[in-house]
């Protein structure tokens, strides 16, 4: 890795994603997830994103 990378704080966040990924993956049925088991979280997680954004911008 060089210097810059090593000091450049996006590819320290990166390289700590990869570490956080690294140790999730043995621990979480993640291969076992289908389209059916996925389906409520990409409907859930925008839809709350969208709500509390919306409310943050109505009180500006």
């Amino acid at each position: 890795m060089s210097q810059h990378a090593a000091t450049d704080p996006r590819a320290e966040a990166f390289l700590r994603l990869l570490t956080i990924m690294d140790e999730l993956r043995p621990n979480e049925p993640w291969d076992e997830q289908t389209m059916e088991t996925l389906r409520p979280l990409t409907i859930e997680r925008p839809t709350s994103w969208a709500m509390q954004f919306y409310a943050t911008m109505c009180r500006r």
